[in-house]
């Protein structure tokens, strides 16, 4: 599904209990988004390395107690504030 035109999400809000989330930007339209798989039922091999390997990269970033993610968002803002980044 194809996000608004801008390109900006100010508000995302996950369902309490599915994997469903709900993002609304500078349009005037919200969207529902949904996990979906190209085959059904999907092909669920490698579940036990993605999970685990994100478990592991989850537990590294709170030992260091540096916050990655706000950390990444900050670069890719400064960036897009100078042309630098798409």
């Amino acid at each position: 599904m194809p996000g608004d035109i801008s390109g900006v999400v100010n508000c995302l809000e996950p369902h309490p209990s599915v994997p469903i989330l709900a993002t609304s930007g500078l349009d005037d339209n919200i969207k529902i988004w949904t996990p979906s798989a190209e085959t059904y039922p999907p092909d669920l091999a490698d579940l036990e390395h993605c999970v685990s390997r994100n478990m592991t990269r989850t537990t590294l970033e709170d030992i260091d107690g540096f916050d990655h993610g706000q950390f990444r968002f900050f670069i890719r803002h400064y960036l897009c504030r100078r042309g630098a980044f798409p």
